[in-house]
């Protein structure tokens, strides 16, 4: 039977200025993914390592859900996401550091590989042809998502929360046209463009 593991890693940990923060913010964000998430999730996340944390997940439609809402709880601390998919060879244990096997080898490197370029997420789905396509894209999201600030990252997900311009706007205290010129600035139409293409080539076989 096929996995996937999902292995997190913070960026630029130890230039971090208060650690101690960080680290509670993370094990909180950790509890409260094990418990939004529970249905989906064979194994918690957790600690693995240093600043690395790390979780087993089934397969199915949610993981690219499951990405995004880490990142928004995580803000404004960063991530690098290393996903592979694969068999393991040990028993399904209590934590993920007790386990083993390709999905666990294919998130290794994947997330070695974010490091290097410095990107968001990496896949390792073992099908080289839909790695390409998957990491491709999400390189051209991290592109386009460098240059957001906290008033893009603030404004996007609540307008992805509340679904109306006007309600964002509202909420903001500030124009209708102030929230529009943020989802322009920010490229939204093709970041979720983007996003709806990668939930689609993870659905298929």
């Amino acid at each position: 039977m096929r996995y996937i593991v999902i292995t997190g890693d913070l960026v630029g940990s130890s230039k971090l200025l208060d650690r101690g923060k960080v680290q509670t913010q993370v094990k909180a964000t950790l509890h409260k993914m094990n418990r939004l998430f529970r249905q989906d999730i064979v194994v918690g996340f957790a600690f693995s390592g240093g600043d690395e944390f790390q979780g087993l997940v089934k397969l199915g439609d949610k993981v690219f859900a499951l990405l995004k809402e880490f990142q928004k709880q995580l803000y404004p601390v960063k991530a690098y996401f290393g996903i592979g998919y694969g068999e393991i060879s040990t028993p399904i244990a209590k934590t993920t550091v007790e386990m083993d096997g390709e999905c666990f080898h294919n998130s290794r490197k994947a997330i070695e590989y974010a490091k290097k370029l410095h990107q968001e997420i990496v896949f390792i789905t073992g099908n080289e042809e839909k790695n390409t396509i998957l990491n491709t894209v999400l390189q051209l999201i991290s592109a386009i998502k460098s240059s957001w600030n906290d008033i893009h990252y603030r404004r996007i997900w609540k307008y992805e929360e509340l679904n109306t311009l006007e309600q964002v706007a509202e909420k903001e205290a500030v124009s209708l046209r102030a929230i529009s010129k943020t989802l322009q600035d920010a490229k939204y139409d093709a970041i979720r463009n983007a996003e709806d293409f990668i939930c689609q080539e993870l659905t298929l076989k």
